[in-house]
Parts: C-alpha cells; sequence; structure tokens
C-alpha cells in the first residue's frame, strides 16, 4: 500500500530540486535578459564535477558541492564572457542569442557524455536517516527542502 504521507514528502524535495533550478534560470535571465538554453547543462556540469570529487578524488560531500557550484558558475561565467558578450556587443538579435545558447548547450551536453560517460551515475552520500512514523527522510532531502525555502 502505498503511503501518502511519504509521496507527499518525495514531491516536496523533487519540488524543491525544481525551484531552485528555476530560480537561477529566472536569476540568469533577469541578468543577461536572454533564455540561456545551456543552463541546464551547466548545471549537469556541476553534478558531474561533484560526482568526480566524491567518488574518484574522496572529497567529503558539502566541500564537493560548494567546489562543483564555483567551478560550474565560474565556467558559465567565461562561456557568457567568450560567447554572448561579444554578441550582446555587437547588438545581436535575441534570437542568434538564443541560437548560441542552444550550440553552447549541445557542445556542453555532448562533451559531458563523452568524458563521463552516457550512463547515469550515483553518488555514494551517508547521511542520516530519520523514521517519523510511516515517513523516512534524509539529512540531504531536509537540507535541501530548507535551502529551497530560504532562496526560493
Amino acid at each position: 500500500m502505498v503511503d501518502l504521507s511519504q509521496v507527499f514528502l518525495n514531491s516536496l524535495v523533487t519540488g524543491s530540486l525544481y525551484l531552485l533550478a528555476g530560480t537561477g534560470l529566472t536569476l540568469t535571465y533577469g541578468l543577461s535578459r536572454f533564455p540561456n538554453f545551456a543552463y541546464a547543462e551547466f548545471i549537469t556540469l556541476g553534478g558531474f564535477i561533484g560526482y568526480v570529487l566524491v567518488e574518484q578524488k574522496n572529497t567529503p560531500f558539502l566541500l564537493a558541492f560548494l567546489v562543483a557550484f564555483i567551478v560550474a558558475g565560474l565556467i558559465s561565467a567565461l562561456a557568457y564572457g567568450l560567447i554572448f558578450q561579444p554578441l550582446v556587443r555587437r547588438k545581436a538579435s535575441l534570437i542568434h542569442l538564443m541560437v548560441a545558447s542552444i550550440g553552447l548547450g549541445y557542445i556542453l551536453r555532448y562533451g559531458i557524455g563523452e568524458i563521463w560517460g552516457w550512463s547515469a551515475l550515483s553518488f555514494t552520500i551517508s547521511w542520516p536517516l530519520y523514521d517519523v512514523n510511516t515517513v523516512r527522510i534524509t539529512g540531504l532531502w531536509l537540507w535541501l527542502i530548507f535551502t529551497a525555502v530560504i532562496l526560493g
């Protein structure tokens, strides 16, 4: 039988992820004034950087998260400076900026696929597990929900 409180909690965690991604996308659009379609690939790049740090370099998760966030952000800023800023200076139209971001997205997507492969990878992270009646929640989920509430 399905426990609706667990389903609700799982949905809350998934919604928190979407909220954080959407907040970042909104911030990116607000600053650059065009929809950067490569945004999801930068999130993915940060995830794979974190994966390498945790799984291959044995970096503690929170430190790896911080480093991955910073590195992906710096790569994103570099891409903006090298690709989008020259287009903006030349007064390129919105469609040109969007096409450039789609192209950058494909480059990142296929670059990530060639480097790390096309299969899903998972972290081995040990967080405390809490049982509250029939609901199970990890410390990571609590941290994620808290972060989404604060930043959202």
